[in-house]
């Protein structure tokens, strides 16, 4: 594996560790989860800027099309691409009735999607995506049984 996927690897789940020790100060704060967003967005913007700093280790992994410029009209798209996931997550934020129905048929149709795909292979490459399809079933009904205990 290239250097700059295993450091990136590290930093997410260093940043994992970290968020798990600091949310749960942050919660109950003056701001309450917003604050916590705020946290990740930060560590979203470092992440960033040590991919910029360290781009040297990233370029053995590159492909052509990354190693292109980008023209106004695909920063047009991605950054409209990032105001419609921001607005959303806005929205699932301050309705969770409505964006657990969302989020739920969104789970579900990405499920059908990959058993729908599994059905197309052949021999054990089948079976193996087929016992990943069962492992997902059971985490998902392992969540929703968690989650209804609370």
């Amino acid at each position: 594996m290239p250097l700059g996927y295993s450091t990136n690897y590290m930093s997410i789940n260093v940043g994992a560790l970290l968020a798990t020790i600091i949310s749960p100060f942050l919660i109950h704060s003056r701001y309450g989860p917003l604050s916590v967003f705020a946290v990740v967005f930060i560590g979203k913007a470092l992440s960033a800027l040590n991919f910029a700093y360290k781009y040297r280790l990233y370029e053995d992994v590159a492909e052509a099309i990354e190693k292109s410029r980008m023209d106004l009209n695909k920063w047009i798209k991605l950054t409209a691409y990032i105001v419609t996931v921001y607005i959303f997550t806005l929205f699932a934020y301050l309705t969770p009735q409505i964006s657990s129905y969302i989020i739920g048929a969104g789970c579900i149709g990405g499920v059908l999607i990959f058993l729908l795909r599994t059905l197309t292979l052949k021999g054990t490459e089948r079976t193996k995506q087929l016992v990943a399809v069962i492992l997902i079933v059971v985490a998902i009904l392992f969540f929703v049984m968690y989650n209804q205990m609370n």
